[in-house]
């Protein structure tokens, strides 16, 4: 038997029915599940990473549950069901694409568009419409569509996409780097500075000073057309690989745990093996 859509949202109007449901699933609030969907979203995130079709399979799934349980939740409050989300996903995408659904016509292919447009026009296309339906929605602040709850790395990278539609933008890569060295400098005269231990609020100057760095290297990435949270989330897997050979290594080698004797590591050692695992990296790259 092949399971389909509508398979799975009776599945959930039997978790969540009073009398004969699941106790857990009755209990839980949009902002219970809220907390959920975050997790899920993170593991498909990792799912499609690590390029496993079975995993990427299930993890979509995983999703695709925390949209039917919350619809389920308002439907059961008459807000609104399932297939008005739907709706709404329809019509905000075919608005959005008035180079394909002409008319806003979704299924009528004798109205072909007129002519093929770049990827470039596109998003530039997209963020006007995006604009209108801001002023429509009385957003009167020019970031106020922009979640707080996003990470701060994509939050920063979205903060400075929307700035550069009013002209917040650097003319060159080398503009972008030289402000990156200049936050640097910066930190570096505030480092510098004697007595800074018995200076007051000076943890605050550098903690400004740092998120200036954080987000010249955010838009450094932007830039370079680099999503800021692949970049990280990629260096934190070679980080993690790097010090758990480096790990294998001392125990085999040396006869060293990091669970039984940790203060028998030298810091001479890791960055003698630190170095002996870059290079090897680099000669199977």
């Amino acid at each position: 038997m092949q399971y389909s859509l509508e398979d799975l949202l009776h599945l959930m109007k039997c978790l969540r029915h009073p009398e004969n449901g699941c106790s857990w699933d009755l209990k839980q609030t949009p902002k219970e599940i809220i907390k959920h969907s975050i997790e899920e979203i993170y593991e498909l995130v990792e799912a499609v990473e690590s390029d496993s079709v079975e995993e990427i399979k299930s993890e979509l799934g995983d999703v695709l549950f925390q949209v039917v349980f919350l619809s389920r939740i308002f439907e059961e409050d008459k807000k609104f069901n399932f297939s008005d989300i739907i709706h709404t996903l329809c019509s905000k995408l075919i608005s959005r694409h008035p180079h394909i659904f002409v008319d806003g016509d979704l299924y009528n292919q004798s109205k072909m568009p007129s002519s093929n447009i770049d990827e470039n026009e596109v998003s530039i296309n997209w963020e006007k419409i995006k604009l209108n339906e801001r002023i429509e929605k009385k957003l009167n602040n020019f970031f106020d569509d922009i979640p707080l709850a996003l990470p701060a790395l994509s939050r920063a990278h979205k903060l400075q996409k929307r700035a550069t539609t009013v002209g917040f933008e650097f003319e060159s890569l080398q503009n972008v780097l030289s402000k990156l060295k200049e936050e640097i400098s910066e930190l570096d005269l505030i480092l510098a500075e004697e007595n800074i231990d018995e200076q007051k609020n000076i943890k605050i100057h550098i903690e400004e000073e740092l998120g200036d760095i954080f987000f010249s290297v955010i838009n450094l990435a932007r830039f370079l057309s680099a999503d800021p949270e692949h970049v990280v989330r990629k260096a934190n897997k070679k980080f993690i690989k790097r010090v758990n050979s480096i790990l294998s290594i001392l125990y085999e080698r040396d006869n060293i745990s990091w669970k039984s004797s940790p203060e028998k590591i030298s810091r001479e050692r890791l960055e003698e093996l630190w170095i002996e695992i870059k290079q090897k990296e680099q000669d199977v790259c």
